[in-house]
This record gives structure tokens, sequence and C-alpha cells, in this order.
């Protein structure tokens, strides 16, 4: 429904690095916090030293990894359009995306909860809660990023 972009038009223009920082930086805030939320809420005092072997740090790398992986998957969402909302573009207008979003979730799930996967990653089982926890955490991406597809289109329209 667009037309083709102006082939002389840089592909990263200061709008597309922006998008990807402000979205870059809050994957890595909600990351990172959920990593140190993970350590806090399973006993960690600050300065404490940290095995890579311990249990508390095989559960904090765990629920950081699974974080990361579910939030690029909602963030799929976000990145289908610049500029439209992720519920107009619609979440269910592309069933071959949904069916790798399943399969990569699937994959993370059965790395995480099979014994004899778990090895491969070193890690361990989550909880029903941390995978509530890490659900809710990812959705955010998707609220940060239409909050500011709003904010650019009220921009935008002002500008016209």
């Amino acid at each position: 429904k667009k037309p083709p972009r102006n082939p002389r038009a840089r592909i990263m223009n200061r709008a597309f690095i922006f998008r990807y920082v402000f979205v870059g930086f809050f994957i890595g805030l909600i990351t990172v916090g959920g990593y140190f939320f993970t350590l806090f809420a399973n006993g960690y005092v600050w300065g404490q030293p940290l095995d890579a072997h311990s249990e508390l740090y095989l559960r904090a790398a765990t629920f950081t990894f699974a974080l990361l992986v579910m939030i690029q998957m909602v963030n799929i969402f976000n990145a289908r359009s610049e500029d439209r909302s992720a519920f107009t573009v619609g979440f269910f207008s592309n069933m071959k995306l949904l069916g790798a979003i399943a399969i990569s979730i699937a994959l993370t799930v059965a790395f995480i909860h099979i014994p004899t996967l778990q090895h491969f990653l070193e890690v361990v089982p989550l909880t029903l809660k941390e995978w509530t926890m890490i659900a809710i955490a990812s959705l955010s991406i998707l609220v940060i990023e239409e909050i500011r597809k709003l904010v650019f289109k009220m921009k935008r329209n002002q500008m016209a």
C-alpha cells in the first residue's frame, strides 16, 4: 500500500537509528533488570561472590536468557512497521511468522525444561511464577514501542 522508497534515500536514516537505539536501550534495561531482579529475589546480597556454577547464578542466567528470547519474540510484532501500531498491522496477518515464533518459544522451553538439553546451555528449569514474570516483562516492549509510535504519529500530525 506504500509507494516504494526513494532509491537515493538512506536506509539508515536518523529515525531508523533512533528507533533501534530506543528499542535496544529498553530491551537491555529490561533484560539486565530481570537478571538482577532474579538474583536479589533469590537471596543474593550485593558484593557477594557469585560462582558461575551455583544454582543462584544459573537461575538468574536462565531467567535472563528466556527473557531475552521472549522479548525478541514480542518485538517481532513491533518491527513489522516503523510507524503503524502492531494492533493495526494485526497479529495473525502472517501465519508463517507465528509458526516461527511458536517454534522458537518451543525450543527455548525445551532447552530449559528437558534435562538432556539443559546440559548444552547450562540452564535450570524455571518456575511458573518466573515464566509469568518473563511474559509480563516481555510484553512491556510492545507497550513501550506502541507509545513511541503514537508520540511520533502525533508529532508528524502537528507538523502537517
